[in-house]
């Protein structure tokens, strides 16, 4: 007997609110949460101008003791100490699991996300996308092995 026992959705969407700027919403929901993190990436840089997290369900009070920590965000690069930040932050046993996460796996979809942005404002061609794609991933995946000449 197969019985449905818990589903959970997250959903990362991006949009260019400005010519330099990515809005990012991401947001889970299952059965004890709704919550919807919020950022604005300024690109070629990677720095988070604005940061919010709603929370419309959650299964206890004390799971709102975080939303006041996405100004914390405010200012932070997306690069190298990224995830030691987040995990300052969101983890632990005052912090929010969820919320760690939805960060963890959103933010640094804006540098990705960046190379679409470009290709289609006619900053680059197919070829430039593919550059800019090995010079942001060296090292960071089995894909893409660190370079010599790469700061990673």
């Amino acid at each position: 007997m197969k019985k449905n026992l818990f589903k959970r959705d997250i959903s990362t969407q991006f949009d260019l609110i400005e010519e330099n700027l990515l809005r990012v919403r991401t947001s889970l929901q299952d059965v004890f949460h709704d919550i919807l993190v919020i950022l604005d990436v300024s690109l070629p840089n990677y720095v988070i101008e604005s940061a919010k997290i709603d929370m419309n369900r959650v299964p206890s009070d004390r799971c709102f003791q975080v939303c006041p920590r996405a100004s914390e965000l405010v200012g932070l690069r997306v690069s190298k100490g990224f995830y030691n930040r987040l995990r300052r932050l969101f983890g632990g046993a005052n912090g929010c699991v969820n919320v760690y996460q939805m960060l963890s796996v959103s933010a640094p979809l804006a540098i990705n996300v960046s190379w679409y942005v470009y290709r289609a404002r006619g900053d680059v061609d197919d070829e430039g996308v593919q550059q800019l794609v090995e010079r942001d991933m060296a090292g960071k995946c089995i894909a893409y092995p660190a370079r010599p000449d790469s700061e990673h």
